[in-house]
């Protein structure tokens, strides 16, 4: 689990979190999880379900933002010097020199921020080509996975929040200052069908309240869902709780704990679900 600043191993079921190390993010790509230092200088990689990184790997250039390659092995890592690609055997490959604040990818499609109101996608298969662009009122706040094919994401114009989506199918960003917005964020599940009998098919969405629907959970700051275990893991009134998607059961994990960002990768014997299109 990342939350904020720092990287930690949250054992099942019980226990205390373990720090691991101040990390600026991280990412999986299903068979290594990497965390990005707090620095940008160096990419740590973690086998599944331990507490130390095999491999850290030195970085040509300060990145800030770190996302798994779309159906393949590797990484893709960004910072104000451009865009790299890191394959499975570690080696970088330059991209481009366009400026890469943040990054989000999925099957269809890789989005990146070059700067702080302009957003690019680029196709997800390789030399991963930029596509489309647009200009955002204000900076980016936040954005998410809708499903394969699209994403939105939200910004505050003249202290009014509103949100943007792109289709990766027409390579079109809409960005819309008609009509405000009540969420902050959401998380959809990238699963269609519960191969494994674990996996939540649902979408949860953080209002700008601190509701979290559709479980009815007030004054939420932040939240994280993992998906292929059905597990939600969110922090409420400074502290971190967890709770099973599918039979309700929740229990404290962590306190005070008062993050305000959270990301969460699952840990499982059986690997991953295989992810369908919907």
């Amino acid at each position: 689990m990342w939350a904020d600043s720092v990287l930690y191993f949250l054992p099942a079921e019980t226990g205390s979190l373990i720090p691991l190390q101040k990390a600026r993010t991280l990412a999986s790509d299903g068979q290594n999880i990497a965390a990005l230092s707090w620095e940008g200088t160096s990419l740590s990689y973690y086998v599944p379900g331990s507490t130390s990184p095999n491999k850290v790997l030195s970085l040509p250039a300060p990145c800030q933002a770190l996302a798994p390659i779309p159906e393949a092995a590797g990484f893709l890592l960004g910072g104000p010097a451009g865009l790299w690609a890191v394959s499975p055997d570690h080696r970088l490959k330059a991209l481009d020199t366009t400026p890469t604040l943040s990054l989000l990818a999925h099957t269809s499609f890789i989005l990146s921020q070059t700067s702080p109101t302009t957003l690019l996608a680029r196709t997800a298969q390789p030399p991963h080509l930029p596509l489309s662009r647009t200009d955002l009122p204000t900076s980016l706040q936040t954005w998410w996975v809708e499903n394969p094919t699209s994403s939105a994401g939200t910004f505050r114009y003249r202290d009014t929040l509103y949100a943007f989506t792109y289709q990766s199918s027409s390579r079109l960003f809409n960005v819309d200052t008609s009509r405000p917005v009540s969420f902050l964020e959401k998380a959809a599940s990238p699963y269609l069908a519960a191969r494994w009998g674990t996996e939540y098919l649902g979408t949860l969405t953080l209002s700008s309240q601190g509701i979290l629907a559709p479980l009815n959970l007030s004054r939420v700051q932040s939240f994280a869902v993992d998906f292929l275990g059905g597990h939600l893991y969110y922090v409420r009134s400074d502290t971190l709780w967890e709770s099973n998607l599918h039979t309700g059961a929740t229990q404290l994990r962590a306190a005070p704990f008062p993050a305000a960002k959270l990301k969460v990768i699952g840990i499982y014997s059986q690997g991953r679900a295989k992810i369908t299109s919907r």
